[in-house]
């Protein structure tokens, strides 16, 4: 999970941009956090990157590579 997290953000960061990952505890419960300097995820397409074949930017499929499978596997 945590490569698939990584890969992505890695891969729709530009050259030169950054990507962080945070480890914290909240309680009993462990939490990872991926952050990248990109421009986001519009809220209208926040719901939905966990589905299966799902990409906000279809423009990005061709060039990126992948089959829009690695957050669905995520989750």
């Amino acid at each position: 999970m945590v490569y698939i997290l990584l890969d992505n953000a890695i891969k729709y960061t530009r050259a030169g941009g950054d990507v962080k990952i945070s480890l914290l505890q909240e309680r009993s419960y462990l939490c990872i956090a991926v952050q990248d300097t990109e421009v986001g995820i519009k809220n209208e397409d926040i719901n939905r990157i966990f589905e299966r074949f799902y990409r906000a930017d279809k423009s990005r499929s061709r060039q990126m590579g992948g089959h829009g499978l690695g957050l669905s596997s995520a989750k």
